[in-house]
């Protein structure tokens, strides 16, 4: 059972990932200013935490179509699991509409019944920004190697705020 979710988590990544690859290039070079915009929160779901993001582009320049960005979790069911979490965002503006979808592939790792265990893991989802604020909704695919095969299918939403 844990195998065909880990095949069904991997298609889903897949397909999000080529929905989300731009079509287009600019075919000028265009100057980009380097920012850095951090923002921090918590997200709620089957495991609830904390949450970190870095975009790496200024959002006000939508001459891309994408902006990359990471996203660091730290999370907990606040029995027996805690689980950290890193992924590597694209993220793309819905025309016009504040809202934008984003996935990425990552990596998971964390401590189960007192027990380490590791993987890959990814992230598609869609949020909502306004001002400082940004709401969001993911599905978190994950495939934990270590210390034996499984997979699982998390989902979130969460708030974080710009600094």
């Amino acid at each position: 059972m844990a195998k065909k979710g880990c095949v069904t988590a991997v298609i889903v990544l897949g397909v999000a990932i080529l929905v989300l690859s731009p079509v287009s290039v600019v075919a000028q070079t265009v100057e980009i200013k380097p920012h850095r915009q951090y923002s921090v929160g918590v997200l709620v779901g089957r495991i609830s935490g904390l949450t970190a993001k870095i975009r790496y582009l200024d959002l006000e320049e939508r001459l891309l179509q994408t902006t990359p960005s990471v996203d660091v979790n730290l999370t907990t069911n606040f029995d027996d699991n805690v689980l950290w979490s890193a992924h590597v965002l694209r993220e793309g503006f819905i025309q016009d509409s504040p809202l934008k979808l984003f996935i990425g592939p990552g990596l998971t790792a964390g401590w189960r019944d007192q027990d380490p265990f590791w993987g890959i893991s990814g992230t598609v989802g869609v949020s909502f920004k306004k001002g400082p604020y940004e709401i969001f909704l993911q599905g978190m695919p994950r495939l934990y190697l270590m210390p034996n095969m499984d997979g699982r299918m998390e989902a979130a939403t969460g708030i974080r705020i710009d600094f």
